[in-house]
């Protein structure tokens, strides 16, 4: 009677993760940065999200509205996930960086901080945060700006190009690489700082924290900048 009860108490287990699954449209995880970050969003069918956050202990319930559903299943059938790479990794890791990971149909895709990958996925991740943070509308996430800008460290100039802003505008993203470059010019603790790979805190730019190594980038939780540079 006891292995009945034990089995029985599996398989119900079974069925009710299974019926989740099926009412699951997409969920959505997002976890590193220098904080240690570990949210997830999971959205229904019928547009009911649950947001959680481990970190913190929080929990946040609501319902997407007929408008933010329709355009997050458009985004989805966009996505093609199916052509899409299970995991994009940069070339050189970036430490503390922000994972992403869509789960959609079964198939999950990461994307790590300073990875290239296309565009309609890059445009779903924006959604997605979107939800999760709502006070960040009007900054994309995990986004390629324009460039290249120039700056000088310690006279020599640099080129840098390939930026990507992950949860803060183009704008914000320039202009944080350019208050960090002016920095580490005219402060060489700084520039020093900078050149240090984590665990150290490289050096500090407002609320970020910013490094020039192995990899270029300024990160605070939730939010991060990376680039690529050459001497110019």
């Amino acid at each position: 009677m006891r292995r009945l009860a034990v089995l029985l108490a599996v398989l119900a287990t079974f069925a009710a993760t299974a019926s989740a699954e099926a009412k699951q449209l997409v969920r959505y995880d997002v976890g590193g940065g220098i904080a240690g970050m570990s949210e997830r969003l999971t959205v229904a069918r019928d547009g009911k999200a649950r947001q959680t956050d481990n970190r913190r202990g929080d929990e946040r319930r609501f319902t997407l509205s007929a408008k933010q559903l329709r355009r997050l299943r458009r985004d989805l059938k966009n996505a093609r996930f199916k052509t899409l790479k299970r995991s994009y990794r940069p070339k050189r890791v970036v430490n503390d960086g922000i994972g992403q990971t869509v789960t959609y149909k079964g198939r999950s895709v990461s994307v790590s901080t300073g990875a290239t990958y296309p565009a309609r996925l890059g445009r779903l991740l924006e959604r997605l945060a979107r939800l999760t943070h709502p006070a960040r509308a009007g900054a994309a996430a995990s986004h390629r700006c324009a460039g290249p800008l120039f700056a000088e460290v310690r006279a020599t100039t640099w080129r840098v190009g390939s930026i990507r802003a992950t949860a803060l505008s183009c704008n914000a993203a320039t202009a944080l690489i350019r208050r960090f470059f002016r920095k580490a010019n005219a402060k060489l603790k700084c520039h020093r700082a900078s050149r240090r790979p984590p665990p150290t805190r490289g050096c500090a730019v407002g609320r970020y924290h910013c490094w020039r190594g192995l990899a270029h980038y300024c990160a605070r939780e939730g939010h991060d900048v990376s680039w690529r540079e050459t001497r110019s």
